[in-house]
């Protein structure tokens, strides 16, 4: 599926993620969040014992979607999302928006729809 925006005067398509970009968003991610523990553990002079802890449970939220959901409601990490899928020559527009509309476009490419909630109208992310 392809999103369609508007920006800056110009129609842009940014397509939803592909497994293969998923999967390679959620081996960076492992990669980036394992350096930060790491440092983390090491600056805390931590025991071998916590070291293999925090690593294991690192280890088992591996390739977790609802990790990679989350990551979308940083403005780094929805921006990454963006950069992982978005035509390089449209980044620019793409990006050229305010941090909720980031936001929501980010769980869009990873497939999360919106829908209009009754109560109030407003759009919130839905799983597909």
């Amino acid at each position: 599926m392809t999103i369609v925006l508007q920006r800056n005067g110009r129609t842009i398509q940014v397509p939803e993620a592909t497994i293969g970009q998923l999967i390679s968003m959620m081996e960076e991610q492992y990669r980036n969040d394992r350096e930060l523990l790491l440092a983390d553990l090491q600056s805390l002079n931590a025991s071998d014992d916590s070291k293999l802890a925090a690593l294991e449970t690192l280890r088992n939220e591996r390739g977790l979607t609802a990790k990679m959901a989350r990551t979308a409601f940083t403005l780094e990490g929805a921006v990454g999302i963006l950069k992982a899928v978005a035509n390089p020559s449209d980044i620019d527009e793409v990006l050229d928006a305010d941090k909720d509309a980031l936001t929501f476009l980010a769980l869009r490419v990873l497939g999360f729809q919106h829908e209009e909630t009754k109560e109030e109208g407003e759009k919130e992310p839905t799983s597909p």
